[in-house]
């Protein structure tokens, strides 16, 4: 009869590894299974002790499948090593029961210009791993942020932050947080955030960063100085008006996924990119190759330029005029 205790552990493993992949199970609980890597050692003594007869092997089958199963159970139910009590069974069998069946919730954000009426620059620092974001501006919003969001908790629960310094100076955070778990791929289209910028003359700089997801970005009337646009995987639509033109610089950090720019028509396009495998393509001229750096402009109207800076990795920026 062949031998029972590894192929019981290779499917205890391969269900731990497949909890993962589903999102189910954070990645650090390997940092809790391998304490109990004495099973191993004494499943195989018994499993020598034994024998290899019938009976044997059913009471070692039941015997390695309970104390696998504990020791997945444990590892399940273990508490973060950052807790410095240990979560009730309760607790933990409500979290995973809403990790499995998320509620769909919806949240507004508000930060007025009364809160701060004093301030010379807004600085918007946006970080969203998943989900659709849009981002639009409104002449006749008062308001110096305003966030609509709809969320699957406990996936891309919304955080928002304002700081105003000593420089006059307001900055407003807002990320996705996540509680470091996968957030399954069923859901990523359940969960949105919309973004309102009013107090459209007050100069702002953009900060976005975005993992996988999707932002559309439509600027028409507000003043901005910087523009930074980061993605690894997602995909970024930017359409700036005349008015909305950075005045230093639009900034590019892209990956492996995809951003499109939009720009004026008459507006002048100083371009210096770097790219590693990726390409560019400027008003249809596309720029390819491995390792590639240089500098190209594009149109003759040096009283409307915008100042463009990127780094391609393996993805593709299109800038193109509307």
């Amino acid at each position: 009869m062949k031998k029972v205790v590894w192929p019981l552990i290779l499917i205890s493993l391969g269900l731990l590894f497949l909890l993962n992949n589903l999102g189910l199970l954070s990645w650090s609980a390997w940092n809790i299974l391998w304490r109990f890597w004495p099973i191993f050692l004494i499943l195989s003594g018994l499993e020598l002790v034994l024998g290899d007869s019938s009976w044997s092997k059913v009471i070692l089958a039941t015997v390695c499948l309970i104390t696998l199963e504990a020791a997945l159970f444990f590892t399940i139910i273990w508490p973060k090593p950052e807790s410095v009590f240990k979560q009730s069974f309760r607790d933990r069998a409500v979290f995973w029961s809403q990790k499995i069946f998320p509620k769909n919730k919806e949240q507004e954000f508000v930060i007025t210009n009364e809160s701060y009426p004093s301030i010379d620059q807004r600085i918007l620092k946006v970080n969203v791993g998943l989900g659709r974001l849009t981002i639009a501006d409104q002449e006749e919003n008062p308001n110096l942020f305003y966030l609509r969001t709809q969320y699957q908790d406990p996936f891309g629960v919304p955080r928002v932050t304002s700081d105003l310094g000593s420089d006059k100076n307001i900055t407003i955070s807002f990320d996705n947080r996540h509680n470091g778990l996968t957030i399954p791929s069923r859901l990523t289209n359940q969960i949105n955030y919309q973004i309102i910028l009013g107090q459209v003359n007050l100069p702002t700089r953009l900060y976005l960063k975005m993992g996988a997801g999707q932002a559309d970005i439509g600027l028409n009337q507000i003043i901005t100085r910087i523009i930074s646009l980061e993605t690894g995987a997602g995909q970024i639509s930017l359409r700036l008006s005349e008015s909305a033109l950075p005045e230093e610089k639009l900034a590019i950090n892209l990956g492996a996924g995809k951003i499109k720019i939009s720009l004026p028509q008459n507006s002048q396009i100083n371009l210096d990119y770097n790219i590693g495998a990726g390409k560019i393509v400027v008003n249809q001229d596309e720029i390819g190759g491995l390792n590639q750096t240089g500098r190209i402009s594009v149109g003759q109207n040096e009283d409307l330029p915008i100042n463009i800076e990127a780094r391609i990795g393996a993805g593709s920026l299109i800038v193109d005029y509307q």
